[in-house]
């Protein structure tokens, strides 16, 4: 019977002080989680990024006790675009994540719904010589390539609205992104600058349009928004022009932390490579069954 008061004595007094150390650590210490996200934006990369976000900050927060509010997920983009859909499936998912705990960083280029993606973040950073923008939704046919009408750029614009209010974006400016009939004015006044459609600025009061210093078309109509890092950042979306996710947390004044990378798992690239080759293997199946009806048994 004494060993065993010892034995819990012992635990209790060496065990226990390490444990709630290492807890208090986990408290105090940012934890960044870094996710990749490359290539097209398909259903596989939705269930990726879901999977890294829901594994590796929504359960380590119930399971380990890190503290919410020390959590950081930074997305690094290099993506040409790919399906709407899927694209919307990411937005639903990162809208909700907590206010302030979500940065897009532009590695190369976030283009068409890589654009999306990204300003469903709450803070965008990008590297120099990168580029983000152009998201009307397009079709492939016979003839090429062809922009969508009206129908489906109506709803892609309010969702763009709506992520730019929520993350303080220039609203005018990410609906110029979706659809090419719009001319954007940069008005600069005596104490303000704006970002005005044509509509916006027709439907300015004399006293205003007397204020204004300079007035730049941004872009002009039959345009699509396309920016580079400098651009980005002088019209309000982008924090900073960075090298390295370091060189973020050191501009947002973080010191303490550490950074954990999440991959792809091995089932993921797979079902992302079926995905691409499906076209292939409905032809094959297609052979295959009009082989069969021709000469059956073969």
């Amino acid at each position: 019977m004494i060993k065993i008061f010892l034995f819990i004595y012992c635990f209790l007094f060496f065990l226990t002080p390490s444990q709630a150390q290492d807890t208090s650590k986990d408290l105090t210490r940012y934890s960044v989680f870094v996710i990749p996200v490359s290539g097209t934006v398909d259903p596989g990369m939705a269930a990726y990024i879901g999977r890294a976000i829901k594994t590796n900050f929504l359960k380590k927060i119930d399971t380990i006790g890190i503290n919410e509010s020390k959590v950081l997920i930074i997305l690094e983009l290099d993506t040409f675009g790919g399906r709407v859909d899927a694209a919307l499936q990411i937005v639903d998912t990162l809208s909700s994540l907590p206010k302030d705990q979500t940065i897009a960083l532009v590695k190369k280029r976030a283009i068409s719904a890589g654009s999306l993606i990204a300003l469903a973040c709450n803070k965008l950073f990008m590297k120099h010589n990168t580029i983000i923008g152009d998201c009307a939704p397009i079709s492939f046919s016979s003839e090429g390539p062809q922009m969508l009408g009206e129908k489906f750029q109506s709803p892609l614009r309010a969702k763009f609205r709506a992520l730019a209010r929520r993350n303080n974006y220039p609203s005018v400016l990410a609906e110029s992104m979706v659809t090419e009939n719009m001319t954007v004015y940069k008005i600069v006044m005596q104490d303000t600058t704006l970002f005005l459609d044509s509509l916006g600025y027709e439907n300015l009061t004399k006293s205003q349009k007397d204020k204004i210093k300079t007035r730049e078309t941004i872009v002009a109509r039959g345009e699509l928004l396309t920016m580079d890092n400098q651009e980005a950042f002088e019209y309000g979306f982008s924090k900073k022009s960075v090298e390295s996710v370091e060189e973020i947390l050191s501009t947002l004044k973080i010191n303490n932390y550490k950074i954990i990378r999440v991959e792809e798992s091995w089932s993921e690239v797979f079902v992302r490579f079926i995905a691409k080759i499906a076209p292939i293997l409905m032809m094959i199946g297609f052979a295959a069954l009009y082989t069969e009806l021709k000469a059956p048994g073969f």
